[in-house]
């Protein structure tokens, strides 16, 4: 996702998956499009923004000796 292109939940989550991982890869692709209809318009910043579903991509070397699954109880 391009850096101009982030709206305010992809950098919220951008910003908060740096700070607690400092990945060496990083990709977050916005997925919203594909639920459309899906999902109530409630008002919220995410409904608003069109940001209610994201696939995540890291690399970190936090997750070095984990399991496969202990990573996602890694994110912020």
């Amino acid at each position: 996702m391009a850096e101009h292109q982030l709206g305010p939940i992809a950098g919220a989550i951008k910003s908060k998956v740096e700070a607690a991982l400092s990945p060496t890869h990083f990709k977050l692709i916005n997925d919203s499009h594909k639920h459309a209809g899906h999902y109530a318009r409630d008002g919220s910043t995410a409904s608003d923004a069109g940001e209610t579903h994201f696939r995540l991509e890291v690399t970190s070397d936090a997750f070095k000796g984990l399991t496969l699954v202990k990573p996602s109880s890694c994110l912020p």
